[in-house]
């Protein structure tokens, strides 16, 4: 395994050598994208900033200094809008061609036109009742619109650009941060002048639980929000700047009156907050090449790694064939002795469907069952062999299924059963071959994993030959073939290289052996022996304990192999 591992990292390392090559094709339409969802951003903040700028005129705060920030907003606002519609040089912003992105731009283009109506008459030095109740009720209407465009262009991105979702996602809602310092701002000062101060204390507590979640995300990670977790330093450090300002502000937002001096020093570090914000989007934007590399390569040894995972469960779904011959087999025994045969049927049932669901979808493929489509010729006409003599097998099992006890089908069971084995043998030591060569795990006879489904293969088969011999059915035959399949079991378990090393290093695989070895020392000496109806009753209780339990070992060893 671990030159499996060694090959792995080499392997890898040529996707990255490609991935880092091919990524510096897209960086022209790539740096325009993340230019425009940043700026398209920076334009919710706006809507949010001058409401605020004007609500702090109406409350006398430096009434001047916030006269000039509104003109000033207003007209980037203005400009920006104007330059995602038609393109902007001095902006870096390339034209808009997409229909429905431009329909919804020209919105925006009509609430902004209504709204900045009552901002200029704020400009004019009317604060009355009604133009600050018209600010706080048309600027939601212009910010949503806004924040639409925005989802808009992070969607297209990956159509429109290389840019990934996951990478466009971050800017926006990086940009989205800035938007919510002022609409907190705005929210504060709304209530303080006694607007609406009920709807405006619930928006209050919503903007500062989307602002805390959305700032853990970018930190962390956040599947809710589609975000990854920052994976560079500098940003990170950035963004733990923030979070420093942030984690003094945000106690100081749930008083229930503010002094206007109180109100004006929240106000200016919720401004220092969207300036720290700010310089985050933009090192996200400037940032976008590596960015890219990183989700390539991430990609890239994803579904290098999907491609491993695939050709290990193909194979190992082989071996499960192997067993569900034998599953089938010895279902149908305990059902004829009698032994809980409701149970049995149940088994018999799932057995039998999930050998036709595999063979199927190893003919054409299944995503569900992570099986691929059989395209190597010679493994594919092993399957077909397997498909010829399965068609006439399930149909007499079809007979039991039934509820009834049928002679004819089971004679014909009973003597087809080992060339039905025979044929899946045939196609599991094909399919390893080609698997072998075509997903460069190579010599994959000596997998871990292949050898517990092997295990669990050859205990169907010790149960069914078990039952045959206490049923007196060709005891010589079967008790011969028993003991070959023991001794097989045996050295697997025992770690005999010859047949495959199953030695284990990491601990909680180890102790999962160490179970199976126990489980399988309390039956093996009533596998060898002529079996009481209570020593029988006894591996018929424990077989499917033993395979439970190699299930699980073979579960905690793909886990030790990913990591």
């Amino acid at each position: 395994m671990e030159n499996i591992k060694i090959f792995k990292r080499v392997f890898l390392s040529l996707f990255i050598v490609i991935a880092v090559a091919a990524s510096s094709a897209f960086a022209i339409t790539d740096k325009e994208m993340g230019i425009i969802i940043n700026l398209a951003g920076k334009q919710r903040m706006l809507t949010q900033k001058m409401s605020k700028d004007a609500l702090l005129i109406a409350e006398g705060i430096d009434v001047e200094k916030n006269k000039k920030d509104l003109k000033k907003s207003m007209q980037l606002f203005e400009k920006t809008l104007k330059g995602l519609m038609r393109g902007d040089k001095s902006l870096r912003l390339a034209k808009t061609d997409n229909k429905e992105i431009l329909a919804q731009l020209k919105k925006v283009n009509s609430l902004w036109s209504d709204f900045k109506k009552d901002l200029n008459q704020v400009l004019k030095g009317n604060t009355s009742k009604k133009v600050l109740e018209n600010i706080a009720r048309k600027n939601i209407p212009l910010l949503k619109n806004m924040h639409k465009a925005v989802t808009m262009f992070v969607a297209k991105s990956g159509s429109l650009s290389k840019l990934d979702k996951f990478t466009a996602n971050a800017i926006n809602i990086a940009g989205r941060q800035r938007m919510l310092t002022q609409k907190i701002a705005k929210d504060l000062l709304l209530i303080d002048l006694g607007i609406d101060p009920k709807k405006n204390k619930q928006n209050l507590k919503e903007s500062v639980e989307l602002f805390d979640s959305s700032l853990n995300g970018l930190l962390n990670g956040s599947k809710k929000l589609g975000l990854k977790p920052c994976q560079l330093n500098h940003i990170k450090k950035q963004l733990l700047i923030v979070k420093g300002y942030w984690d003094q502000i945000k106690p100081t937002l749930n008083e229930d009156k503010y002094s206007k001096a109180r109100l004006k020093a929240i106000v200016n570090a919720l401004d220092l907050t969207l300036v720290e914000m700010d310089k985050a989007v933009k090192m996200y934007e400037k940032s976008i090449k590596r960015q890219i590399k990183i989700s390539e390569i991430n990609s890239l040894v994803q579904s290098y790694e999907k491609v491993l995972a695939q050709s290990d469960n193909m194979i190992n779904q082989a071996y499960r064939q192997q067993a569900r011959t034998q599953e089938m087999v010895k279902e149908i025994i305990l059902m004829i002795m009698g032994v809980d045969p409701k149970t049995h049927l149940s088994n018999l049932k799932k057995s039998s469907e999930e050998f036709d669901k595999t063979l199927n979808a190893f003919l054409n493929g299944d995503e569900r069952l992570g099986i691929a489509k059989v395209t190597d010729q010679k493994s594919l006409k092993k399957l077909k062999e397997v498909k010829k003599e399965w068609d006439p097998f399930y149909e007499n099992i079809k007979k039991f299924l039934s509820g009834k006890i049928d002679r004819e089908a089971l004679l014909y069971i009973l003597n087809n059963n080992e060339k039905l084995l025979s044929k899946s043998n045939g196609f599991t030591e094909a399919i390893k071959r080609a698997k072998g060569a075509h997903s460069l795990i190579g010599a994959y006879q000596s997998s871990k994993v292949s050898l517990v489904e092997r295990e669990r293969y050859l205990l169907q088969k010790m149960m069914k030959e078990k039952l045959l011999i206490e049923g007196n059915i060709d005891p010589e035959k079967n008790q011969k073939k028993l003991k070959g399949s023991m001794l097989i079991f045996q050295n697997i378990l025992s770690g005999n290289k010859k047949f495959g090393s199953l030695n284990l290093d990491h601990p909680k695989s180890a102790k999962q052996l160490e179970k199976v070895k126990n489980i399988w020392n309390s039956m093996r000496d009533k596998f060898m022996k002529k079996c009481s109806n209570r020593d029988l009753l006894f591996l018929i209780e424990n077989s499917p304990v033993l395979d439970k339990n190699l299930a699980i070992l073979a579960k905690l060893i793909k886990e030790d192999t990913s990591d």
